[in-house]
């Protein structure tokens, strides 16, 4: 999932300066924020079931996983920090989140949206113990108007 990533994001810009339809960008750009949410929880799911759980006062020194952010080259393989490595996680979701918008946020999506980004930003600020934002992103989906149930 996430070599599969890397390389749409390696070739995405090329892709990019060809297109001149604007409608053709505005869905190349969604598609990018799904892509950077797709690598944000691929990456989120392996530092939980192969790291330790996260201590803010010392994530530093812990190992967290093997960060690719390019599928071309030989890179070599180190694992990074765990600070590091939700930090990239992070990075990752603050994309996402930019380039998804809320109209296509509904209950049954089959596909990334941004409010599947606010949850799985939510999930990972809950692991890194960083309460304030987990609030900030929950609330973002609690009051959202696509998942508003009427009694």
């Amino acid at each position: 999932m996430i070599a599969r990533c890397n390389f749409y994001l390696d070739q995405v810009e090329a892709l990019r300066e060809s297109i001149t339809d604007d409608d053709q960008i505005t869905y190349l750009d969604y598609y990018t924020g799904e892509v950077y949410c797709a690598r944000a929880n691929a990456y989120a799911e392996l530092i939980k079931c192969f790291c330790e759980a996260y201590d803010p006062d010392a994530a530093v020194p812990q190992m967290g996983v093997a960060l690719d952010s390019t599928y071309f080259g030989a890179k070599p393989q180190k694992r990074s920090t765990l600070k590091q490595s939700f930090d990239f996680v992070i990075r990752d979701l603050k994309k996402a989140e930019e380039l998804l918008d809320e109209e296509n946020d509904w209950y049954s999506a089959v596909y990334f949206t941004q409010a599947a980004a606010h949850a799985i930003h939510a999930r990972v600020a809950l692991y890194m113990q960083d309460w304030d934002a987990a609030i900030e992103h929950s609330t973002k989906l609690i009051e959202s108007p696509a998942f508003v149930t009427s009694s």
